[in-house]
């Protein structure tokens, strides 16, 4: 992707720590981010092209990612999003890491989308790329997504980018 960036993260053991990673025995570090980045908010989601934008909903919908509000920077060229905070909800058991879990997987897709929509509020030309977006998804068309949260994400679209 042209517009997506990740920072470089390692897991890293405690001194003298041994096992299976997890809070207790392992940190998250991550690549500092680059000076003079803005978080992603309203007002500075109105400077993305469709190309950022487009990317945006890929990785989304691809990755199950939940929350964005506040996790995701803004280059100062306004070229680049950088995302931070990749985790799983709470509410996920490692084992299911990387989409084991459809129904979560589905349902973090809603959260991620929902959030997006939010940020969109008051750009009908946005919302409306956007929407388009998510209903040609494969993913989102697909007969496994999950009733509950393909219903709810219609309902979504409804509410926050009615036609």
């Amino acid at each position: 992707m042209e517009h997506i960036a990740v920072q470089d993260t390692h897991l890293i053991y405690y001194p003298g720590a041994h096992g299976k990673p997890d809070d207790s025995r392992v940190l998250i570090l991550e690549k500092a981010l680059p000076n003079n980045l803005e978080t992603l908010t309203s007002a500075t989601i109105q400077a993305l092209s469709n190309d950022a934008l487009q990317e945006l909903v890929d990785t989304i919908i691809s990755t199950g990612l939940w929350s964005i509000r506040g996790n995701i920077f803004l280059s100062p060229n306004k070229q680049a999003l950088y995302l931070i905070d990749l985790e799983q909800p709470n509410n996920s058991a490692p084992k299911d890491f990387l989409h084991k879990d459809d129904v979560r997987y589905f349902g973090n897709i809603n959260a991620g989308l929902e959030q997006l929509f939010d940020l969109l509020q008051g750009s009908t030309e946005q919302l409306q790329f956007v929407r388009n977006l998510v209903e040609s998804s494969p993913v989102v068309q697909s007969p496994q997504y999950h009733a509950r949260y393909k219903r709810e994400l219609l309902q979504m679209l409804d509410q926050k980018a009615p036609r």
